[in-house]
């Protein structure tokens, strides 16, 4: 799942508390008791955190993030020299944008019951998939502004900043309600960019937006690919979500009640596309609840001691892990075909986003994220590419499909100028019995 918002403010008070919140802060933070307690004790920190994109490097910002570098970059300073870089950096702006990729509930809930090499497995399994998708993303849909009104778009570097948490919100506003697993990082995508000359701008996100879904999936594929190292089967379900062979249906009745809650405060549940991310959104703002001020190591107990209800024991966890041994797929052209049958199955033709959702989503459980621009462009390479007058929109299609429908067109410009129809004698006589009884 991914969530995307605009993170703005006007004063340093606004940036602190953005920054302040995905990093979980520790107990010795009294004036923030509503999240979880990492226990120090036990190793723990607070939120782990990691830097991607290309201007991480160019920052040099390895490591964790520190929340001095953050609001640095928030406010369109260089964080190591402490100098602004664009003419609209401060305290007053368009900070940027706050992207949130979460785990399916089969991997969350492994997660947050594993012993502690799995954990830690899963973990960094997460972490490689959401620098995946972040790569793709900076590579093909986030793009730095030039010109009048920022009008032409190019590619540059980027810098996000992500932390790691992995608790839902609790399903009630009751003091004692403890929250579900839910891997998930909250990133931030800094609004600043570097552009190939080596002049910065702020940063278009639109085409980021119109591509979340990809992005979602594209991280799902390289989680999928990463936990079936681990020995683990994975599938695709329906609704694209990534499924874990063997993990107790029960499992989702007892770590699927935020999802439930979220869903049963909808207006419409069955609500499509735009609306149904409006409905979501909207669910989630109106349910949602501050975290508990709750040891970590005792809500993992809380989770270990429900997975077992569940059937989710740590035998069964020890075997699900060689289930992906063994585990028999399509052939490649077996998969393309399904994807090519996904793609028009309710359209003729379709557009470059359309492909890359397509693909990216069929290709969970199946290929890792590398090889998904490569798929994009050998099922483009084998459709028939069609181009409007103004070479604005360019969209493909079969060459079954495109025969189809200009010969129903050739058909019916052929017949334009008829001013006559034959009828079957039936149809005759039916129409002239109906006008009998009706008179």
């Amino acid at each position: 799942m991914i969530n995307l918002r605009t993170l703005s403010g006007t004063t340093a008070k606004d940036l602190r508390g953005i920054t302040e919140y995905p990093r979980e802060v520790p107990q010795d933070a009294p004036a923030l008791d509503n999240y979880i307690r990492h226990d120090r004790s036990a190793g723990e920190r607070e939120a782990p955190s990691l830097w991607a994109g290309q201007l991480a490097d160019e920052f040099n910002l390895q490591g964790e993030v520190k929340q001095s570098d953050q609001i640095a970059a928030l406010k369109g300073f260089n964080p190591r020299t402490g100098q602004p870089i664009l003419a609209t950096s401060g305290d007053a702006r368009r900070y940027g944008w706050e992207i949130v990729l979460s785990a399916d509930l089969d991997v969350s809930a492994l997660a947050g019951v594993a012993d502690k090499g799995l954990h830690d497995a899963i973990a960094k399994a997460h972490d490689t998939a959401v620098r995946a998708a972040l790569s793709e993303a900076e590579r093909r849909w986030i793009h730095a502004r030039r010109g009048a009104g920022g009008a032409v778009h190019e590619q540059a570097k980027l810098l996000f900043s992500a932390y790691r948490h992995e608790a839902s919100r609790p399903p009630s506003r009751d003091p004692n309600a403890r929250p579900d697993p839910q891997l998930h990082s909250h990133i931030f995508l800094h609004n600043l960019a570097l552009r190939s000359d080596g002049t910065w701008s702020t940063i278009d996100p639109r085409s980021m937006f119109q591509h979340q879904r990809t992005i979602d999936a594209i991280y799902k594929c390289e989680l999928a690919h990463q936990l079936h190292q681990l020995g683990f089967q994975i599938g695709r379900t329906d609704g694209n979500q990534l499924h874990i062979s063997g993990v107790p249906e029960a499992t989702h009745e007892q770590f699927g009640r935020r999802r439930k809650q979220i869903l049963e405060a909808m207006r419409n549940p069955l609500a499509q596309g735009r609306e149904a991310a409006r409905a979501r959104e909207s669910a989630r703002q109106n349910t949602r609840a501050d975290k508990p001020a709750i040891q970590a190591s005792e809500l993992r107990a809380n989770w270990r001691e429900r997975a077992a209800q569940a059937g989710l024991t740590p035998d069964l966890i020890e075997s699900l892990r060689a289930r992906g041994r063994g585990a028999v797929k399509p052939t490649l052209e077996q998969w393309r075909e399904t994807v090519r049958e996904a793609l028009f199955e309710h359209e003729s033709v379709a557009n470059e986003r359309q492909i890359w959702e397509t693909v990216s989503q069929r290709a969970i459980g199946y290929l890792p994220a590398e090889r998904i621009a490569d798929e994009v462009e050998h099922l483009k390479a084998n459709l028939l590419h069609l181009e409007d007058r103004d070479h604005r929109r360019e969209t493909w299609t079969t060459r079954e499909l495109y025969k189809q429908e200009t010969g129903i067109i050739e058909s019916a410009m052929r017949r334009l100028d008829e001013r006559s129809q034959t009828l079957k004698r039936e149809t005759i006589n039916e129409a002239f019995e109906r006008f009998e009884r009706e008179r």
